[in-house]
């Protein structure tokens, strides 16, 4: 008699609410729920990060009741195997269900409202579309979600099909995938994965680990950088932002076209070894401190190699011109980077010699004057102390 009881709350409440679960009651809880989306918040309660996730996830489950989400507190000793059995070691950790699955695997997207907003638009369709053929209507419709890329194997499938089908019901939450029967118009050859984007040209998969590969080109074509996201995409590749001011509009506008164009046509070494995006630099004007930048100093553009603390920052945009000749003088640079013939600064104590040769060159005047009030006035110290010792003499 519980059991069905147990059911019929559940029932009751998983389209309105997140409902709490325990051990005893997680299988019912995913009977219930059948083939929807199911989201699992294993939480604990002193944790600050997962009390503010609350009121977010409760929102997101009335706003979405074609979703189960639960929430299991995982410091109970009776849910310490469950939470031992989904990697739940930090709080909070998120695990979700696409539908008609039996697999849960991590949830590593944006944890507020646009992000499992994102999730759940997302898990809605098939891990992969299937496509006849390939155009600028199917792009559109397959690049709908951020980030606006998509991924493509052509036929015949049989070679990379496996291996394709893995990585996309992995990665179906946060990226697109399709199969294209036609492989005219895709830029690929036939049995060939790779990534496509609006105003870009298809980038072919050069082999190696495809997981790593989706995961390092599911990005914009170009970003809107912060300190925020800085680490995540140049974990991958380096990154070249384009530093702006807002308030400079045409400049700004011209920077980030300069951007677009540098990373849209056929250059496979510059796509596989940066990562574009735009930086505001009148908001992050602390941040760009870092690099010697003031608002007044822009545009500029830096390339940034976070795994070793190194950036550089020769290039210059140029306020008039070309806009095709500026991108290449820009992907000749990068390419000069990739040599390591370009000079690279260091960041942290790396760079203390660097920042000091700075230092000087901006403020050696004021160093200077500094320098000669301080001897000035060791110089009155002493002759004031000469004359006190004088005036003691004649006393004596």
């Amino acid at each position: 008699m519980m059991r069905p009881l147990l059911v019929c709350a559940l029932a009751a409440t998983a389209a309105a609410e997140v409902v709490q679960v325990d051990a005893p009651t997680v299988g019912a809880f995913l009977e219930n729920a059948a083939d929807k989306l199911v989201i699992l918040d294993f939480y604990a309660p002193w944790c600050g990060h997962c009390q503010r996730l609350e009121p977010v996830l409760t929102k997101f489950a009335l706003d979405h009741p074609d979703v189960a989400v639960a929430k299991i507190d995982a410091t109970k000793r009776m849910n310490e195997r469950l939470a031992d059995a989904h990697g739940a070691d930090s709080y909070p950790t998120l695990r979700f269900r696409r539908s008609g699955s039996t697999e849960f695997v991590d949830y590593d997207g944006a944890r507020d409202a646009e992000g499992f907003a994102l999730l759940a638009a997302r898990l809605q369709k098939p891990a992969i579309a299937r496509l006849k053929k390939y155009d600028a209507k199917a792009l559109e419709k397959l690049t709908v979600h951020k980030p606006r890329v998509a991924f493509l194997l052509t036929a015949p499938f049989e070679e990379n099909l496996k291996e394709f089908e893995s990585v996309a019901n992995d990665l179906a939450h946060v990226a697109s995938f399709a199969l294209v029967d036609d492989h005219k118009n895709t830029g690929l050859y036939p049995g060939k994965v790779g990534c496509v984007a609006p105003n870009a040209s298809v980038h072919r998969f050069p082999g190696g680990d495809l997981r790593d590969w989706v995961e390092k080109h599911n990005e914009e074509l170009v970003s809107s950088l912060g300190p925020h996201n800085f680490r995540r995409i140049g974990l991958k590749r380096m990154v070249v932002a384009a530093v702006v001011d807002p308030e400079e509009d045409l400049a700004a506008q011209g920077a980030e076209a300069l951007m677009r164009a540098a990373a849209a046509g056929f250059h496979a070494d510059i796509r596989e070894a940066f990562a574009f995006g735009v930086l505001d630099g009148r908001r992050w004007d602390e941040y760009i401190a870092t690099f010697d930048l003031q608002v007044s100093d822009l545009p500029r553009v830096l390339v940034l190699d976070r795994p070793a603390e190194r950036f550089f920052d020769e290039y210059r945009p140029p306020e008039t011109g070309d806009g095709e000749v500026a991108a290449a003088a820009l992907r000749n640079y990068l390419r000069s980077i990739m040599r390591g013939e370009a000079k690279a600064r260091y960041l942290n104590w790396r760079g203390f010699p660097d920042r000091l040769k700075r230092f000087w060159a901006r403020r050696k005047g004021l160093v200077l004057a500094g320098a000669v009030v301080v001897v000035l006035l060791f110089v009155a110290i002493g002759r004031a102390c000469a004359g006190g010792d004088e005036e003691k003499e004649k006393e004596e």
